[in-house]
């Protein structure tokens, strides 16, 4: 029962540390980039730091409908902690999944809550074709790699 307890702690600290980075990441944005006026930093030629403000969902779907997309949050966090404590410990992939998704989600909650919007920072594009993809963070990144994760283990599972 003890390892049980610990596997899914572990689980439950990924979370977390992706809420961390998430949440400090989004921070040193608002300090460095809104707050002195810079704007944006170039990292590499296809990457750049860029703060904005999101009012929507991924895209900027569903823009203005702030308590909607809080319901929907807080539903898949309560379906995510479920899962969590309900998958077996052996599945480490499928956990790593959910605890991904769970900590990006719980950022974007966060933001969402307390100020009425979330906050982006990476940019990527490729200025010779004119392609802008939809700024992002570090929450939006775990629940894409979380999903990643997720797919791979079903295709995993569906082989054996």
């Amino acid at each position: 029962m003890l390892n049980q307890v610990v596997s899914k702690g572990f689980w439950f600290a990924v979370a977390l540390v992706w809420l961390v980075v998430d949440l400090w990441s989004k921070q040193w944005a608002v300090d460095t980039l809104k707050e002195t006026g810079l704007g944006n930093i170039d990292v590499l030629p296809v990457l750049r730091w860029l703060y904005a403000e999101n009012h929507g969902a991924a895209f900027s779907l569903l823009s203005g409908q702030r308590w909607l997309l809080l319901l929907i949050g807080v539903v898949a966090t309560v379906m995510l902690l479920v899962l969590i404590v309900k998958t077996p410990k052996k599945e480490y992939l499928t956990l790593f999944a959910y605890a991904s998704i769970l900590g990006g989600a719980v950022g974007n909650i966060y933001d969402r809550y307390t100020l009425g919007y979330v906050r982006d920072m990476i940019s990527v594009y490729y200025e010779p074709i004119n392609f802008y993809f939809a700024i992002f963070n570090v929450a939006d990144m775990a629940i894409s790699i979380g999903v990643g994760a997720m797919l791979l283990s079903w295709l995993l599972e569906r082989r054996r």
